[in-house]
């Protein structure tokens, strides 16, 4: 299966290995994700419905007042969803987050699908 990402980056499922062209290390192969990796991080909804409202509301605080949960569980729900990608989806500031380009185009993607099972 082949993933696009934001600037024509692709991602690579092969099996149970994740490969991301967007994590090159330093010899220029892409960094492989091992089978060990992906089952230690398993993804729900509440990953990515976390990272919707948190990108929306701008603030790990404002997500979580919004959630009804604490800021370090949004804040654990985003960190885990960002390694298991191997992406960078927000940028962390004094002031709160600021969504990467990475980060915008999942934001259309969650948008999409959360009006989608509103209907």
């Amino acid at each position: 299966m082949t993933l696009d990402g934001a600037g024509g980056s692709r991602g690579y499922v092969l099996g149970k290995t994740a490969v991301s062209s967007t994590c090159v290390g330093l010899t220029g192969s892409p960094k492989v994700r091992s089978d060990s990796d992906l089952t230690s991080m398993q993804l729900n909804y509440n990953h990515l419905y976390y990272f919707h409202v948190a990108a929306i509301e701008g603030t790990v605080a404002a997500a979580a007042v919004r959630l009804g949960v604490t800021a370090a569980t949004v804040s654990e729900q985003l960190r885990t969803l960002e390694r298991s990608i191997g992406i960078d989806l927000f940028e962390r500031t004094q002031t709160g987050l600021k969504l990467t380009d990475t980060g915008r185009l999942t934001l259309e993607h969650t948008s999409g699908m959360f009006r989608l099972g509103e209907r």
